[in-house]
């Protein structure tokens, strides 16, 4: 954070808003607020006390009235003025670690307009392994057939020129809706990120887009409570950060602890805000197509004023884990039970037969306990199909085996589980 940015905020208020936002007796801080927004102001300084006295001091004061109102209102009003997204990495909506360092965001939005087409890289990330951008592109009135053709083509008419090279894409996750799409994109870590240019070739307009990307270095607050009301569950931490307008309530939500995974959705279907009196306001728009979706407007046209809450009752997470078992394919028919874990969850191949074509299909009784349930795994190496049962208790797999006859090696990766929460979080407008 740059000594004129805090200072041009604080030029920006009067001291009535000032007051207004404290919440205490006669407008005066406990001291224990006091010694916790100094804690917090000299970890966002990188400081102590004692080192440059004079200097940080007059910062130090500024930094820690920022971040007193910020801790007091929320982040709706100050978000974009001490740019706090430096343990948030801005267009993912995932928050790291404090000890991960030099990583890179894109300072805004950057974006390109022609008539109804517009492509807006709107997320870039680099760490110390890679490169990753989240790009959303929209287009009007285009056939299907020409649709068809652009999706495919999608990924190889986006690259990187930095480093005095090109860059292309060794990753990437893309969804499609109507005539909209979005598309997370994985390029090899690049070193001169004040050098980084976009280029995007649009078949349907036959244009190259050339995008210049304004990269800053992010910095990690000790306190993730900075960037808005969290709760946590399982050790997993969820963020959101509010911004209100007239009648709508937008809440980005971001998440910090899954361990050697990601957030694969926040289940927006079981999403409630409700207020103080028990009534719920719907949820009137979800943006993005690539998982998770995370950006979510409700509808407070009916809203009396008040607190609100955020109830999320579960999340559904991916697991970068894998396990092998061998099995016997029989001629027919088997009844198993072969277990096998992964992490600590334990679930069991309950039957095996082969069918007809020459397929097997295989039943998987899936863990569960009260705080996590598998939904389904991926088999490495092989074309397969799955189907949950109507209890969503057992997945079977259908899949050409390798051998007709004899053991067979399968690998579960990749499990995908339903963590039960609810995680509760309290926004004040």
């Amino acid at each position: 954070m740059e000594d004129k940015t805090i200072f041009t905020l604080m030029d920006s208020l009067e001291e009535a808003d000032i007051q207004s936002e404290i919440k205490y007796p006669d407008g005066r801080l406990i001291r224990s607020d006091v010694d916790r927004i100094k804690k917090r102001t000299y970890a966002v300084l990188q400081t102590s006390p004692k080192k440059n006295k004079v200097k940080k001091m007059i910062l130090a004061a500024s930094v820690m009235l920022a971040v007193m109102l910020l801790s007091l209102a929320g982040p709706a009003n100050v978000y974009a003025n001490i740019q706090k997204a430096l343990s948030f990495i801005p267009g993912f909506n995932v928050v790291v670690d404090s000890e991960e360092l030099n990583n890179f965001v894109l300072s805004e939005a950057v974006s390109f307009e022609s008539g109804d087409n517009k492509i807006d890289i709107v997320g870039a990330y680099v760490n110390g392994q890679k490169t990753i951008l989240n790009i959303r592109g929209q287009h009007q009135d285009v056939d299907k057939e020409v649709y068809d053709r652009f999706s495919k083509d999608l990924v190889s008419n986006i690259y990187l020129i930095a480093d005095d090279k090109k860059l292309s894409s060794f990753g990437s996750s893309i969804g499609m809706s109507s005539n909209s799409w979005e598309g997370t994109f994985i390029f090899d870590k690049v070193n001169d990120v004040e050098s980084v240019y976009v280029h995007y070739y649009d078949s349907i307009i036959s244009q190259e887009i050339v995008l210049q990307l304004d990269m800053k270095l992010a910095r990690s607050y000790e306190d993730i409570s900075l960037l808005g009301p969290n709760a946590t569950v399982q050790d997993i931490t969820i963020v959101a950060i509010p911004n209100f307008s007239d009648n709508s309530l937008v809440v980005n939500l971001a998440n910090l602890g899954v361990q050697n995974g990601r957030v694969q959705s926040y289940v927006h279907e079981k999403i409630e805000l409700v207020d103080e009196e028990g009534r719920s306001y719907p949820l009137s728009h979800r943006s993005s197509y690539s998982s998770p979706l995370s950006d979510f407007t409700f509808d407070l046209s009916e809203y009396r004023g008040g607190q609100l809450k955020l109830v999320i009752p579960e999340i559904l997470i991916t697991v970068y884990e894998s396990t092998s078992v061998r099995i016997d394919i029989p001629d027919d028919f088997a009844t198993l039970n072969k277990e096998f874990s992964v992490l600590e969850y334990t679930s069991r191949i309950t039957t095996i037969k082969m069918d007809d074509d020459g397929n097997v299909i295989m039943d998987v009784d899936l863990y569960e306990d009260e705080n996590i349930k598998l939904k389904s795994f991926s088999l490495q190496g092989m074309s397969y199909s799955s189907k949950l049962s109507e209890e969503f208790t057992i997945v079977s797999y259908r899949y050409v085996p390798k051998t007709f006859l004899g053991k067979q090696k399968l690998t579960f990766y990749n499990p995908r589980l339903i963590v039960y929460g609810p995680w509760e979080l309290e926004i004040s407008k």
